[in-house]
């Protein structure tokens, strides 16, 4: 998972990108991981991602109170 330039790692943390031509082997096996464990983590992060300001919770609110109008 990829966000501003961050990639989320199979610890839950967030690294910095860094070009495929600098990626060592101990960068990519924080960064591969199996279907299920990326869903899990992509699950677990999702309130860490900020667009427009907001998080998926806050998004979730903002139309869910514009729908009830």
């Amino acid at each position: 998972m990829v966000h501003t330039g961050s990639f989320l790692a199979a610890d839950g943390t967030w690294e910095h990108e860094l070009l495929p031509s600098s990626r060592d082997d101990d960068w990519l096996a924080r960064h591969r991981f199996t279907r299920e464990e990326a869903l899990r983590l992509a699950a677990s992060s999702a309130n860490d991602v900020v667009i427009n300001g907001r998080t998926l919770a806050q998004w979730e609110q903002h139309f869910a109170s514009r729908s009830e109008g």
